[in-house]
């Protein structure tokens, strides 16, 4: 791992730390990295960024080097992690959380599908102690294409599987856009075993089971072209399938009390 100066320099408490996963994303991420500063410098906060590149296959490691050093003596809190291989989307989420010091810790795909004006809604109700978790419900803006038309149908089977399967009011565990108050996720992270897609459903579970207070806000979804998805509907979907079913036995095996601190 790797940090620029300025980010120790700076005492001054966090209150965001915001992750961005990064894997095969050279096409998109230095414009997306831009646009969440920009939109994250109008707010009335202070915030880190932690750029995660989980070994790529393209050019991304070399784009997030460059960011690194674009911001080293800007006044930007900006860290950077280079995982040695390739581990998985939850597995670069947990490097974030562990290496984040602010009080909300979350994390918004970089791909921006859905925007970064839900930054703000999700991070003060959390700020303010209303809530410790907030996170997003995607509504996809209809498009005529048969990948975004299927992905859709997809995601909202899945979504009420999850609810019928664990009897949860949670209504998208999957959503690309997380925020949770650090002090009392950490404990929460520490005993989650996916380190795949899977991890956002079983963060979201296990929060629900510690008795967090979640806070949901609609998002509105659009489809960035511009990004090739890693998604594999066949081979994703029996994936999914499987890890519900494993989580599920965990469940009924009663998981270790989750002291929140």
């Amino acid at each position: 791992m790797s940090a620029n100066s300025a980010a120790y320099q700076n005492d001054k408490p966090v209150d965001l730390s915001l992750i961005i996963t990064c894997y095969n994303d050279s096409a998109i991420l230095e414009d997306n990295v831009s646009k969440l500063i920009s939109y994250l410098s109008c707010l009335n906060l202070s915030y880190e960024l932690i750029l995660v590149e989980d070994c790529s296959t393209d050019n991304t490691h070399e784009i997030v080097v460059k960011i690194e050093k674009q911001h080293a003596d800007s006044g930007i809190r900006l860290k950077a992690i280079y995982h040695e291989v390739n581990r998985g989307r939850g597995a670069a989420v947990k490097s974030g959380l562990f290496a984040a010091v602010g009080k909300v810790v979350g994390f918004i795909d970089i791909d921006l599908e859905i925007p970064e004006w839900h930054i703000q809604p999700c991070v003060f109700p959390i700020m303010n102690g209303e809530y410790d978790v907030a996170t997003g419900n995607r509504y996809y803006k209809v498009q005529p294409n048969f990948y975004i038309l299927t992905r859709h149908m997809l995601t909202s089977g899945y979504k009420r599987f999850v609810r019928f399967f664990f009897n949860t009011s949670l209504v998208d565990t999957e959503t690309g856009c997380k925020f949770f108050d650090r002090g009392k996720i950490i404990p929460i992270a520490r005993v989650t075993q996916s380190e795949r897609w899977f991890w956002d459903t079983e963060i979201m579970l296990l929060s629900e089971r510690a008795g967090l207070r979640i806070l949901t806000i609609p998002c509105t979804c659009v489809r960035n072209l511009k990004k090739e998805s890693t998604v594999k509907f066949f081979s994703d979907t029996i994936y999914y399938f499987r890890e519900l079913l494993k989580f599920r036995k965990r469940i009924l095996k009663s998981l270790p009390l989750i002291h929140k601190s």
